[in-house]
């Protein structure tokens, strides 16, 4: 092999060398680096004895709405939604309600990065319950 090979393998070894070094120095830089901040995870629980209608403030502040239960669940099951992340700025809210005559029981609960933080809870014919919170 002539020195000029030698010395020009020598040079394509060391660049790539140097590259590999290079890249992992980035790789554990990013790894150390600490999380993007993101807003906290928000999850909205409603309890019933009955049909409820559910209103409820979604991540892009606006309003949603849904029957419970649906075509492929019983009323003695819990609805729930999630959102992750939820959005700075933008306050939880939700308001369910009977949608039967009688003595009902309603429960609304939010919950924030996995803690309740807000349940309201009400009893009666066609009866309401709202909660609203502030996750930080």
């Amino acid at each position: 092999m002539s020195t000029t090979a030698k010395i020009l393998i020598g040079i394509v070894l060391f660049a790539a060398l140097a590259l590999l070094l290079s890249l992992s120095g980035n790789f554990a830089d990013s790894y150390n680096s600490p999380p993007a901040a993101r807003g906290v995870d928000v999850m909205y629980v409603v309890e019933s004895d009955g049909p409820v209608e559910i209103n409820y403030n979604n991540k892009t502040n606006g309003m949603d709405r849904e029957v419970w239960p649906d075509s492929a669940h019983h009323y003695y099951d819990t609805w729930s939604k999630s959102f992750a992340p939820w959005p700075d700025g933008t306050r939880p809210y939700i308001a369910a309600q009977s949608q039967a005559a009688g003595d009902r029981r309603v429960v609304a609960k939010i919950f924030c990065d996995g803690v309740m933080v807000k349940q309201s809870e009400s009893h009666g014919a066609y009866t309401i319950a709202t909660a609203i919170a502030s996750c930080h």
